[in-house]
């Protein structure tokens, strides 16, 4: 989920912000919350689904259970597993990955009871697991960090969906973007091939410099003297219009 959204609706003083923003405040508390519930749904979940099916199975097969355990068993079983593996699994991964913030919004209220509920188990296997980490693995802690790029990127990506330029607010979504991963861009990447260098001389008239802006359509382009190799300078689009 957009957490730098969360984080947003959380200082807008939004209530399901705020409930949705504890869990992102506890990732590994909520994390093993999740876990513990599941696994604990799914006991109950195998048990009440062997029960339930027990008997419709037996009137349609026309089985008797002394005779046929084991087959009732298995066909249970496959039934259970396909069952849960289509209600547990695909379908809330299938939902959560294509709307993330709305459905733990609409989940909201479940989690935080779950997440209270089940706060003393999931605390203690929090503990456990980074004492484990820490003090037996020589791991070093974790520092929380509070936003990634990708955060970032994903709240970027989705303000500006339908509005990849400047909108009304002014916000060039891709220079955001751009700006994220300045710092693994190599200068490779910036650099010009020679023959591809828009310049003017310095001999050049207002009238051959307007044409070359025209023509290129770009902001500022370089004057040099002779050759490229002296380079007095640039000339701003701006600059001709005064």
């Amino acid at each position: 989920a957009d957490k730098f959204q969360l984080a947003l609706r959380e200082s807008a003083g939004d209530r399901v912000g705020r409930r949705l923003a504890r869990f992102s405040h506890n990732p590994a508390r909520f994390l093993n919350t999740i876990l513990i519930g599941y696994n604990l749904a799914l006991v109950l979940y195998a048990v009440a689904a062997l029960y339930a099916l027990e008997q419709p199975l037996l009137r349609l097969l026309g089985w008797s259970r002394a005779q046929n355990a084991a087959g009732l068993l298995a066909l249970e079983s496959l039934l259970a597993a396909a069952l849960a593996l289509l209600f547990a699994e695909y379908v809330p991964k299938a939902v959560f990955r294509r709307n993330p913030v709305q459905a733990l919004e609409a989940s909201s209220l479940a989690l935080s009871t779950l997440f209270r509920l089940l706060s003393p188990f999931s605390a203690s296997a929090t503990y456990l697991t980074s004492f484990f980490l820490r003090k037996v693995m020589r791991l070093p802690k974790a520092e929380p960090e509070a936003f990634t790029k990708e955060d970032l990127h994903r709240y970027i990506s989705d303000w500006a969906e339908g509005n990849e330029t400047v909108g009304a607010t002014g916000i060039d979504a891709e220079m955001f973007r751009n700006a994220l991963y300045f710092n693994e861009t190599t200068v490779r990447e910036f650099m010009v091939p020679r023959t591809e260098i828009v310049a003017v001389e310095i001999s050049a008239t207002v009238a051959e410099a307007r044409a070359k802006f025209v023509e290129t359509e770009l902001s500022r382009i370089l004057v040099f003297e002779e050759t490229l190799d002296t380079v007095l300078g640039y000339v701003h689009s701006s600059a001709l219009l005064l």
